[in-house]
């Protein structure tokens, strides 16, 4: 019996020593666990989300107002540089090329005649075309007061006859329109405009006369002009009226149906009176110049060419080569084109549209010259630099990454919601056709790099007010509390060591924060 007690003794006292043994050996390696210093790399990454946007967008507008003629594009179209987009009204201005473009022509052939010299027989049939040209000249101011008075009855008879019915109202007096119509704008402008075209009528009435009785061709020349402007009102007038009564709610009404008749044939008769008067004109201005050149012609070939001559004409010439060019540049602003090989994003007009000075009309991007463009916060900007690589990816590609680099920080900031941000724009080093204009970027951007540094995890590091901690291990003897300075954080969790450690060093990783 006392045999079997001694051997259960035994056996408590070598189980308790073996779990006092394990449980030291298990303490120990425990606070052994260990890290040591190494050297390594340190990164600060700044994560922000971006949008892709084309490098090369080009917004678009007229320098001058006008009305638009042609729409020759629209939104999403591929153009060319050079490309017609929008076109204006440049009547006015291509009669005046045309006008610079025949003097031009003019002045060149009075220079090849002084080149060529002068004959007996050439002065005699130069002396022939100028009078022959002065009478045709005289004929067309002659015609004046007849293309007048033409103008003035088919005006009168559009005005007074064609609409009779249409208004109820006296000169002088507010006219009012006896139809009903679903356009009452248009209505409401017709009212106003045969009011007016009494008084456009006398005016065009007091031309006739006033054309009959001067002889001085430059008046003439004035009047007509007048005329022309006054001819341009009652067409409008006419223009409007019809607008008015064209809309599909008067089909039914017989008597609109006869005032559309009506105003039909009044707006074909002005329109014929219109190009009388302007045929005319042209007629006039072209023979003028034509007179012009058949008179120094003859007058240069009455006096003989001298060198001297030559020279002034070819200076002539010269400046009626920078008239056509002055006038070929003004005209080429009455028209829209791309300035680059893209894509249209944008257009925002309609033929008859008047479009406005320096108002973007229409845009276009080159689709494969693409940039991202991000917003930073202030807290995070001061890491960046122009230069940074960044990493991106596109939630509607998937994980595929593109590299790319900071080039560009604004140096002003911009306030969103109530917050201070800068702008950057990111540059993709590769072009990809998948990635589009306004896509969402995933941005990664590499802000800061210490490489061949001190490092250890952030968490064997216990930071207190009296600075930063970590339990370092001493051969033979317990851990030491050992203060270090630390340098740069990094994103992933890794802090740089400037002092208090050296490589191959090792510390208890108990760190605290």
């Amino acid at each position: 019996m006392n045999r079997k007690i001694w051997i259960s003794a035994l056996v408590i006292i070598i189980l308790a020593a073996g779990g006092f043994i394990y449980k030291n050996r298990t303490s120990a390696t425990a606070a052994k666990a260990t890290v040591t210093v190494t050297r390594g790399t340190v990164l600060q990454d700044v994560s922000l989300t971006g949008k892709t946007k084309s490098m090369s967008r080009v917004d678009l507008a007229f320098e001058r107002s006008g009305r638009v003629t042609q729409v020759a594009a629209k939104t999403g179209d591929k153009v060319k540089v050079g490309q017609l987009l929008i076109q204006l009204d440049a009547g006015e201005l291509a009669a005046q090329l045309h006008q610079a473009q025949a003097a031009l022509d003019a002045q060149q052939a009075h220079l090849d005649e002084l080149n060529a010299g002068t004959r007996p027989e050439t002065i005699l049939l130069a002396q022939n075309d100028v009078q022959n040209a002065a009478q045709t000249l005289a004929n067309y101011y002659n015609d004046a007061a007849n293309t007048l008075a033409d103008a003035y009855q088919k005006s009168d008879d559009a005005v007074r006859t064609k609409t009779l019915g249409m208004f109820s109202g006296n000169i002088g007096q507010l006219y009012s329109a006896t139809y009903y119509t679903c356009e009452e704008g248009a209505k409401t402008d017709a009212q106003t405009q045969r009011g007016n075209a009494d008084y456009i009528l006398a005016r065009i009435q007091k031309d006739v006369t006033d054309i009959s009785a001067t002889t001085d061709a430059t008046e003439k020349e004035r009047i007509l002009a007048d005329a022309a402007s006054q001819l341009t009102l009652i067409k409008q007038f006419l223009d409007v009226t019809r607008v008015s009564i064209a809309n599909q709610c008067l089909q039914n009404d017989a008597t609109v149906a006869v005032y559309r008749t009506n105003i039909s044939l009044a707006i074909t008769n002005l329109v014929t009176a219109q190009t009388a008067v302007q045929a005319l004109q042209q007629n006039i201005v072209t023979q003028k110049l034509a007179l012009s050149k058949l008179q120094n012609t003859l007058a240069l070939q009455n006096a003989g060419v001298v060198p001297d001559q030559i020279k002034a004409q070819e200076a002539q010439v010269a400046s009626a080569a920078a008239t056509v060019q002055l006038y070929s540049a003004q005209l080429a602003k009455f028209a829209l084109r791309s300035p680059i090989d893209g894509t249209v994003t944008f257009l925002d007009i309609q033929r008859g549209e008047i479009a406005a000075p320096n108002a973007t009309v229409a845009t276009v991007i080159a689709p494969n010259a693409l940039e991202i463009e991000a917003q930073v916060p202030e807290v995070d900007v001061g890491k960046l630099a122009v230069g940074n690589d960044v990493a991106v990816t596109f939630d509607a590609i998937g994980s595929d990454n593109f590299p790319a680099h900071v080039s560009f920080i604004d140096p002003a900031e911009t306030i969103i919601d109530g917050v201070v941000n800068y702008k950057i724009v990111i540059a993709l080093q590769t072009e990809d056709a998948r990635v589009k204009s306004g896509l969402t970027a995933n941005l990664t951007i590499h802000a800061q790099k210490k490489e061949n540094v001190l490092t250890l995890p952030e968490y064997t590091i216990s930071e207190e007010d009296a600075g930063a901690f970590v339990q370092k291990i001493v051969a033979g003897a317990p851990s030491q509390k050992t203060k270090i300075t630390m340098g740069m954080r990094g994103t992933n969790g890794v802090v740089e060591i400037t002092s208090g450690l050296a490589e191959n060093d090792q510390v208890e990783s108990v760190g605290l924060k």
